[in-house]
């Protein structure tokens, strides 16, 4: 049994300059992310194992979640010669249940400062289409993604300038966090607008002592006398030494997970747009709807430092 302290710390999804490396990365930092899951300390370095990985197991049995991690964002500036694709964005636009995974911005393209009254105007309307990986798999986009990828600085650069202050395209980012399960439950409830994947206890074995040092659980900041404090220490490793007890005795881990405590150490990934993460912030640190947990304010400033030291 280890007491650990709630850490958290950013999983920078990288985009690159060419179409090509933005292609790779998205397959990467999806891949990273699933990875969480299964407590994998692979780092997909190379892009054709990320691929495989994505199209091969997460794709092929379709588990999608992961794939949400990985933010994309679509450029149809040059869309004269596909309006096929165009078309199909649109109608995509005008679906209820497409518009909860993307926004969709039409903006005015100015390269030669003309007036949006000009005569020329309306050929100078464009389309960006802000989504996940998901979004692009789930609706068979894979084509059009290949084609109008850009980085999220390609974004900053060109395209919010033309765009009205309010509509200003946001970063994305991931943050993997040290947590408790009962904590991770409080930043779960974001989900409707979060990508989340945590590390499940169903598939890992916790007393695989080559994959897991030690079976550990999370340090509560809340301030506790030592008769509480010692009572905690017992019970977690009573839980910790019945785990271990189950699984030797042919108990499969999705059973034996049932006698571990709420304060369980996890791994979570959490990733959205900075929008949401600042009404996180203002939920799980300023306290917006109620006082927060002690322990769910530790873990938002923890995440709040890593997105600003970036």
């Amino acid at each position: 049994m280890k007491i650990v302290n709630q850490q958290a710390r950013l999983l920078k999804q990288e985009f690159g300059e060419t179409r090509e490396e933005i292609i790779n990365h998205t397959y990467q930092h999806a891949a990273r992310c699933a990875g969480v899951c299964y407590a994998s300390s692979k780092t997909y370095d190379n892009p054709e194992d990320a691929k495989a990985f994505v199209n091969n197991i997460l794709i092929a049995h379709k588990h999608f979640s992961p794939l949400a991690h990985a933010a994309v964002y679509l450029d149809l500036s040059n869309y004269e010669d596909d309006y096929d694709a165009y078309n199909l964005l649109k109608q995509l636009q005008s679906d209820h249940n497409a518009v909860k995974y993307a926004t969709f911005y039409d903006y005015y393209h100015n390269p030669n400062g003309d007036e949006k009254d000009s005569d020329n105007w309306i050929d100078n309307w464009r389309m960006v289409v802000v989504t996940t990986f998901r979004f692009i798999i789930q609706y068979n986009l894979l084509d059009i993604f290949k084609k109008y990828c850009v980085s999220y600085d390609y974004v900053k650069t060109n395209i919010n300038p033309n765009l009205e202050f309010k509509d200003v395209i946001t970063p994305t980012y991931s943050v993997l966090c040290d947590t408790s399960r009962v904590i991770a439950t409080e930043f779960n409830r974001h989900a409707a607008n979060v990508a989340i994947c945590g590390q499940s206890t169903r598939y890992c074995n916790l007393s695989n002592d080559k994959k897991f040092k030690d079976i550990e659980f999370v340090k509560s900041v809340v301030p506790c006398d030592f008769t509480t404090r010692l009572t905690m220490r017992l019970c977690m490793y009573v839980s910790s030494l019945s785990y271990r007890f189950l699984i030797h005795h042919g108990v499969k881990p999705e059973i034996a997970r049932s006698i571990l405590l709420m304060n369980l150490h996890t791994q979570m990934v959490y990733s959205a747009n900075m929008e949401e993460w600042d009404y996180i912030f203002n939920v799980r640190i300023n306290g917006m709807t109620g006082v927060p947990h002690p322990d769910a304010k530790d873990l938002a400033i923890k995440i709040k430092s890593a997105i600003e030291n970036e």
